[in-house]
């Protein structure tokens, strides 16, 4: 596996050519991870990419042209502790230096900063953001701000984009968070125009990567989507990249269906918050939501891998049975849990699909078997869940909701036989005030 490279001219993209080969010391090879391309003011032009087995074991290398990308020096190893950008383009400040967001996958995955101020001769790093644990996050890709700070969009093993901001050049970093966009553990880009709105190129889904989307901020604080690049169920359209040129132009190259690169050109004159988009489908069909007093999350359910279970939620939603109640217990990095008894119990119907932000599944409070009316719904992943409780759906809609309910103040109970369960009741009840099917509004 090596980095190859291919150049625009005219119209035509020439036959690409293999650049960078990884060859180890004893003149074996290993696999070429993660190439970024950078082109820093005064040059040389910077091709940064990984050499390793595996992303847990590779190693940083860079290699310089001065000529526009057609020769290249010997690659050279980055030093010691330094992996160079993980996927995404850096970033050069004001003085020279260049601020790459990086990304470590041998100790959980974890995002660090990593600055040059002499085009990769001598580096600096930050200490991780996160610990690699409670959430993996890797790949960060960085916007500027007003005032010369950052925000750094990361993939995420949780369902969710996660951002950090830094103001001060991106020196120090604040603690990750999650954003309101869905991430199906699929690489970003972003990169912020000259007339400083920002754009950001994603996978609005939490499972399989078969739409491919354009969002745009003009504050880097609310964001909308704008454009559909690409949609087919079942297809993979993933590893976008997205870069302003000097004609001032957007240019996106991403991964189409595992078999080619499609590279698009969007005029950022014509990305404006509003109705870029054709009319969604889904506005004339009908879905099962959730309605709560502080908004409305909307489903998708899995009838093939849970057809009892979803039969018995359909029903029980038709009868009204989840008016009114409320979200007993909350509890933050984990579920919200809602309903219970007054109904069948059902077998277990244990499927492939994962415990991850927004997932929809069956509770039960003793064996296997003893799972009736009450749902819980994943606020972070929890894979020690998988194959042991039914998952049924999933949030389409309303992940914003589902963020706003799972940091809602509760108090502590301890309830359940022997009072060992602790209930994490919310101090202000959250309430279901509709289960129901309908349109879309």
């Amino acid at each position: 596996m090596g980095i190859w490279l291919s150049r625009r001219d005219g119209s035509k993209w020439t036959p690409p050519v293999e650049v960078a080969g990884g060859v180890d010391a004893e003149g074996g090879r290993e696999s070429c991870w993660n190439p970024v391309l950078f082109d820093p003011s005064g040059g040389p032009l910077l091709l940064f990419y990984k050499v390793g087995p595996s992303p847990s074991r590779w190693r940083g290398m860079m290699m310089r042209s001065l000529d526009d990308g057609r020769t290249w020096t010997e690659p050279v190893p980055l030093p010691d502790g330094i992996l160079g950008p993980a996927k995404n383009h850096p970033f050069e400040r004001a003085d020279g230096t260049i601020l790459c967001g990086s990304s470590s996958e041998h100790d959980g995955w974890r995002v660090h900063f990593e600055t040059t101020k002499d085009k990769g001769a001598t580096w600096a790093a930050t200490p991780p953001v996160n610990d690699g644990k409670s959430v993996g996050l890797i790949q960060p890709a960085l916007l500027r701000t007003i005032g010369g700070g950052f925000i750094a969009l990361m993939r995420s093993n949780a369902g969710r984009i996660y951002e950090c901001r830094s103001h001060d050049g991106g020196d120090t970093w604040s603690p990750p968070g999650p954003t309101v966009f869905p991430n199906p553990n699929a690489g970003i880009d972003a990169v912020t125009l000259r007339d400083g709105r920002h754009v950001l190129i994603y996978n609005p889904v939490t499972e399989g990567r078969g739409i491919l989307a354009v969002a745009l901020s003009e504050d880097g604080k609310t964001w909308d989507r704008v454009l559909t690049l690409e949609e087919e169920k079942g297809a993979e359209f993933s590893y976008p990249a997205v870069v302003q040129a000097r004609d001032g132009l957007v240019h996106v190259t991403y991964t189409w269906k595992r078999r080619t690169i499609r590279h698009v050109v969007l005029d950022p004159a014509r990305l404006k918050i509003g109705p870029a988009d054709p009319p969604d489908p889904r506005s004339s069909r009908k879905i099962y939501f959730i309605q709560t007093n502080l908004g409305t999350m909307t489903l998708e359910l899995f009838e093939t891998e849970a057809p009892r279970t979803v039969a018995q939620f359909k029903r029980l939603v038709q009868e009204g049975f989840y008016d009114g109640k409320d979200f007993y217990r909350v509890v933050r990095g984990h579920v919200i849990q809602a309903g219970g008894g007054d109904a069948p119990s059902l077998p277990p119907e244990f499927n492939t699909r994962p415990h991850v932000f927004g997932t929809l599944g069956l509770g039960r409070v003793g064996d296997e078997w003893s799972g009736d009316s009450e749902i819980y719904i994943c606020v972070a992943p929890r894979p020690h869940l998988d194959g042991r409780y039914t998952v049924f759906g999933r949030l389409t809609e309303g992940l914003d909701v589902l963020e706003k309910i799972a940091n809602v103040p509760v108090e502590e109970r301890w309830e359940g036989p022997g009072n060992k369960m602790a209930m994490h009741k919310p101090i202000e009840p959250v309430i279901i005030l509709r289960a129901g099917y309908g349109l879309l509004k």
